[in-house]
């Protein structure tokens, strides 16, 4: 017995050749449409791609901050995809390797680095031709006094102490003679390497 709410559904079996069609039409295009879609999702245009390196060291881990790089990229998508890895593989070692070496502070294994220059003051050091030709290049600056000091580093942090103070304003050196009279000691010091 049926309710009074009941219909019964009545499917049109005409032109089914036509729906069959138009059902295969519509199934290739989307399989074509997924199909380009997933292509060109790594496709690879000619073109500047910025490099972020993928550094894995718990020693260094702001070893890639502040810095970019970008990589003109040129080829097929294959041998651009090719030239990206191989450039971001050997981006992050070298920023890993300039990084650790001319770190000032925290030595490392396997590492000669600045931190170990500062820590064996007055003793014989080998350190790489790396870090020897920064610091040539860093001491030619110095002598042609360009805006630049090796040996201002001592300047560099007391001055970053006073610009963190909460209380800027009382050791400023404008307002507060002792403070100048140590930033004066501090530049005659290093100026004179």
């Amino acid at each position: 017995m049926k309710k009074n709410d009941e219909q019964d559904i009545v499917v049109n079996t005409s032109h089914t050749r036509i729906r069959i069609i138009c059902f295969a039409l519509a199934l290739i295009l989307a399989v074509g449409a997924f199909s380009f879609g997933i292509v060109r999702l790594g496709h690879k245009d000619e073109g500047y791609y910025e490099i972020t390196p993928t550094i894995k060291d718990d020693d260094a881990p702001l070893c890639k901050s502040g810095f970019s790089f970008y990589y003109y990229g040129q080829g097929s998508s294959s041998e651009i995809k090719a030239q990206l890895n191989a450039v971001t593989d050997l981006y992050g070692q070298t920023l890993l390797r300039s990084y650790k070496l001319l770190d000032s502070e925290k030595t490392y294994d396997g590492y000669v680095n600045l931190a170990t220059l500062n820590a064996s003051l007055g003793q014989a050091v080998t350190v790489s031709e790396e870090l020897y030709a920064v610091l040539t290049d860093a001491f030619e600056k110095t002598q042609e006094e360009r805006g630049f000091n090796l040996f201002a580093g001592a300047l560099y942090g007391e001055w970053n102490v006073l610009l963190s103070l909460s209380e800027a304003f009382d050791y400023d050196p404008a307002n507060n003679p002792y403070s100048a009279k140590r930033i004066q000691d501090i530049a005659l010091a290093t100026a004179n390497g």
